[in-house]
């Protein structure tokens, strides 16, 4: 074999062993940026998972906010209605006023029906409900158990939104 020979022999493996090794090279970053890609997609999805939680949690306790001064509201225009049927107070009737609050409580409660989890969304239902047999209740004898079940029902919601604020 003449040098001629040997070199072409030699350039042609040179060549192929390049080839080999840009072919390798070009699966090995095949294979990294589709474990990178995967690895990017699984972050995503954490950080969708983790942002939509938080949304939950802050619109779970914007509404829990709302129904508790809600409850509050209620109470007060009930004790003032109390107060008028029984003839120890005299003013405004808050009637009309209270009303407007029970179907604001009663749209939080559906909202907490949507939002869940579910022991939240029951304990406001109830709150709710309790809120507007007060009403109902007011200057009557079932005042007194009236007003013991709403505060019994915001009690056992105020516990549950608690609960629902740390978890999602």
């Amino acid at each position: 074999m003449d040098n001629t020979t040997l070199t072409l022999v030699v350039a042609a493996i040179g060549a192929a062993s390049a080839l080999l090794g840009a072919a390798a090279g070009g699966l090995a970053a095949i294979k990294g940026a589709k474990h990178s890609g995967t690895a990017m997609l699984a972050q995503v999805q954490q950080q969708a998972t983790a942002e939509h939680s938080r949304w939950l949690r802050e619109r779970r306790h914007e509404c829990s906010v709302t129904l508790r001064q809600l409850l509050d509201e209620v109470m007060h225009d009930a004790a003032i209605l109390n107060g008028q049927r029984t003839g120890e107070i005299n003013g405004p009737d808050p009637e009309e006023s209270s009303e407007r609050v029970l179907r604001d409580v009663l749209a939080a409660g559906s909202v907490l029906d949507l939002l869940g989890p579910g022991d939240l969304a029951i304990a406001g239902n109830k709150a709710a409900q309790a809120a507007g047999q007060l009403l109902v209740e007011a200057g009557k004898d079932g005042w007194n158990a009236a007003m013991h079940a709403v505060l019994e029902a915001q009690s056992q919601f105020t516990k549950q939104a608690r609960i629902a604020a740390v978890t999602a």
